[in-house]
């Protein structure tokens, strides 16, 4: 028969406890912010300057519709616009 060990609530509390992870990220790897660079996009806007949609040239010169971050939206997307607008009532972002 298997000797049943006692222990206390604190002990399995402590194996069970969510421990930092052993693989840890360096500093030196991310990038510097000076190695950054900006993501040009042009931002539709409404009557009060509030930004609705945000615009993007793709490598032929054709306007894309992206995200905030410079992600594509594509026709499933909710946010998704079926006209591309003017470049002329865009502002830089």
């Amino acid at each position: 028969m298997a000797k049943i060990k006692k222990r206390n609530e604190l002990s399995i509390f402590e194996e069970l406890r969510i421990k930092p992870p052993t693989t840890s990220v360096d500093i030196e790897d991310f990038p510097k912010d000076h190695e950054l660079h900006g993501l040009n996009l042009l931002c539709k806007v409404d009557n009060n300057n509030n930004p609705i949609s945000w615009w993007k040239k793709n490598a032929e010169g054709k306007l894309r519709q992206v995200n905030q971050l410079g992600e594509l939206i594509f026709s499933s997307d909710k946010d998704f616009d079926k006209e591309i607008p003017n470049e002329k009532i865009f502002k830089k972002e």
